[in-house]
């Protein structure tokens, strides 16, 4: 530019630059940002000149030069990618994002971190495998894909991060590894078609609104061994039974009485309890955390 190379490609330089078809990144770049190609519909090729010290393409897909860290796909690229060099062990932050034509990703067993949003809006993306390295999953990692059904989790797995799979209304039931300890906030948001959920026995960090808008979310189980939490008649509580946590939202129940060891009702606890029209709460309850019934709006008498 004006005589001079180009050495930095910014964070959402070629946003929605839905003409490009193929990116050439000279020898010159060596610092492209995460989101630098971000919804680049139509972008199908990079082209990375032997020189550069820092970028190469492999597969079609954009890596570090050593072949350790994936930054991008191509937003364009259909079908499968399934020849990830096993040399891989970091998936970029939005690696796949809108890559909405994957029908499916195969992660090598050498992924061992994977970025935020890293396949968000993948939105053909029907199953996944997490390898067994993977400790976290990050912050929106698979957020918005529509398509997405089976998800494997791996033993290894311990926190599933911030909206992790937010809006993944196709996804039905997810088992968690035993090795998981930690569920953020709305992980699982606006999981539409999800129907069973059961805790393993090491979780014991489960937001209030993890399950927000799981509107068909019937029933929640718990490991025995589970020294946290506990369920009765499919409704989780704190393993002393003194915090109600979550009533599921498709409970047949249209009548409801709280126990009487129950001292807190948490926040979004009731939230879209879509049947449930007649809700008892003992006198032992001293505590009744904001939204705790928010959107059950058949609920006609408390």
């Amino acid at each position: 530019i004006d005589g001079l190379p180009v050495t930095r490609v910014e964070d959402d330089a070629f946003i929605k630059q839905n003409q490009l078809v193929e990116v050439v990144i000279p020898a010159s770049v060596i610092e492209i940002g995460s989101t630098a190609f971000h919804d680049c519909e139509n972008l199908q090729v990079f082209t990375v000149a032997e020189e550069n010290p820092v970028y190469c393409v492999k597969n079609g897909l954009l890596l570090d030069k050593g072949e350790k860290v994936l930054i991008r796909c191509p937003s364009g690229r259909y079908g499968e990618v399934t020849d990830i060099p096993n040399t891989v062990f970091l998936i970029s932050d939005a690696a796949f994002a809108d890559c909405s034509s994957l029908s499916k990703i195969e992660l090598p067993v050498s992924v061992l971190s994977i970025g935020a949003m890293a396949f968000s809006n993948c939105q053909s993306l029907s199953e996944v495998i997490v390898p067994s390295g993977v400790q976290t999953l990050p912050d929106s990692a698979f957020a918005d894909c529509i398509a997405l059904q089976r998800v494997t989790l791996s033993e290894g797995l311990t926190n599933i991060s911030v909206a992790a799979f937010r809006n993944c209304t196709a996804l039905q039931e997810v088992q968690l590894p035993d090795t998981l300890e930690s569920i953020k906030s709305n992980a699982f948001e606006n999981c539409s078609s999800l129907q069973r959920m059961h805790l393993p026995a090491a979780v014991s960090d489960l937001s209030a609104n993890a399950f927000s808008g799981c509107i068909s979310l019937s029933e929640v189980t718990v490991a025995a061994e589970n020294p946290y939490y506990t369920a009765i008649d499919g409704v989780l509580m704190t393993a002393d039974q003194a915090t109600l946590v979550y009533y599921p939202p498709c409970s047949s129940q249209s009548d409801y009485t709280i126990p009487e060891t129950v001292k807190t009702i948490d926040s979004y606890a009731f939230q879209d309890a879509m049947q449930l029209q007649f809700l008892t709460v003992p006198e032992t309850v001293e505590t009744i955390e904001p939204y705790a019934c928010y959107d059950a709006n058949s609920l006609k008498e408390v």
